[in-house]
């Protein structure tokens, strides 16, 4: 038994002696590996894990509530909105210079007209020997020549003017006047007649004495809601 055990102590010293060289080498790295691992471990301090990002969700959408409708109450839907109309303004058209058409009017005297009307710009007077405005239509006629109306209306006035003589003023319509001057000295109306286009008014005399150096003629004007206005623009053209 003693001899067994010397035997194999004999054998594991011979196994030592033949490896341990090895056996030692190996030994070392596995210190040195512990040693190291837990080196490592003692100086690394792990870093805390970042917190993950919020993501903001889609904004909350609240509807307004709906009205309630009770029972039986009708429903009433929406007016639609117009549309804006794009069509451009039509230009508004200006009333015509004329009150009355000229086959309203009927020239007073048939002549032709010696002396026009100039309001803008003075002529010369032969009688008075200046120069000034004139204010009507000189037509040339004899005298005792049947002056006629113009137009319908009323005759509003007969007087005797200082400078024209012996005048009849008619009023139509429209605001028109007719002023018939260096008539004779009786008219054939008064004021207050109704008289129609044609109609005889008087006859022409030689009562002007502001154009008494002028042949004989009928002094013709007309007057649109008080104003001058040129007697030629109203009566039919010739």
């Amino acid at each position: 038994m003693k001899q067994s055990n010397r035997q194999g102590k004999d054998r594991f010293s011979e196994f030592m002696a033949g490896r341990g060289f090895y056996i030692a080498l190996f030994l070392c790295i596995v210190a040195i590996g512990i040693s190291g691992y837990f080196l490592i471990r003692t100086n690394y301090e792990p870093t805390p894990a970042e917190e993950p990002a919020v993501v903001a969700g889609p904004a909350e959408i609240i509807l307004p509530d709906e009205p309630v409708i009770e029972p039986g109450e009708p429903v009433v839907p929406a007016a639609p909105i117009a549309e804006k109309n794009t069509e451009p303004e039509k230009p508004v058209e200006e009333p015509p210079e004329r009150a009355e058409p000229a086959a309203a009017l009927v020239w007073p005297v048939p002549g032709g007209v010696i002396h026009g009307y100039s309001v803008d710009l003075p002529v010369f007077s032969v009688t008075l020997g200046d120069w000034r405005t004139h204010s009507g239509i000189d037509i040339a006629a004899e005298i005792g020549d049947i002056v006629k109306a113009a137009g319908a209306g009323k005759v509003s006035t007969v007087y005797e003017d200082d400078l024209m003589g012996t005048t009849v003023v008619i009023t139509h319509t429209d605001g028109l006047c007719s002023v018939y001057s260096n008539l004779a000295d009786v008219p054939a109306v008064k004021e207050g007649d109704m008289v129609n286009a044609g109609d005889t008014i008087g006859m022409v005399g030689a009562t002007a004495i502001a154009e008494i150096s002028q042949s004989p003629h009928l002094h013709f004007e007309m007057l649109r809601d008080g104003l001058s206005v040129s007697p030629e623009e109203y009566l039919p053209a010739r």
